[in-house]
């Protein structure tokens, strides 16, 4: 299984001013520009994520997802922060879906590199998907940007229920 998310730059932009759509409904596939922006929001995290290869190397290496939840959390926020930053929200689907890719992006990096078998993609996947959730919502509540409820809210809409625990299934022993 080897998920293909490598993306090239473009030149999309979100809209000035953009309101956050409503979770729970995804990117519209048939929508170029979603589609457009997402790959954008991918491209500018992966960017972000080459910048710091080796240290991501390294706390892959010990423990793949803790590492792709804190590396990727950190990246994609910092894009959607910049985007917000520059007046151009990024509607929530389009995050979503970014993180998504972002995350196959770390799990097929982790699995050439051989620090996560083939028979654990999933677990990385659905593990990662879950504990960056429960990240980011955090930081967006130490930021005032989201309320306690809403967290619950937006885990139940996605069908996600409580987050996982920090320390994966794949965290290594010593």
């Amino acid at each position: 299984m080897t998920p293909e998310t490598k993306q090239g730059a473009l030149a999309a932009q979100a809209q000035p001013g953009g309101q956050p759509a409503q979770p729970g409904k995804g990117v519209d596939p048939k929508d170029p520009r979603a589609i457009e922006l997402t790959q954008l929001v991918v491209a500018r995290t992966l960017d972000a994520l080459s910048k710091v290869g080796k240290e991501l190397d390294t706390a892959m290496r010990a423990d793949p997802i803790a590492a792709a939840v804190q590396f990727g959390t950190t990246s994609l926020r910092t894009v959607v922060m910049a985007a917000m930053r520059a007046r151009r929200n990024i509607p929530f689907e389009v995050v979503m879906a970014a993180g998504m890719e972002v995350i196959k992006h770390l799990a097929s990096i982790a699995n050439e590199k051989g620090y996560l078998p083939d028979e654990q993609i999933e677990t990385f996947l659905k593990e990662v998907l879950q504990q960056s959730m429960a990240q980011y919502a955090k930081l967006d509540m130490q930021d005032g940007m989201l309320k306690p409820g809403e967290v619950d809210a937006m885990s139940q809409k996605l069908g996600l229920g409580k987050p996982a625990q920090p320390k994966g299934a794949l965290a290594r022993g010593g």
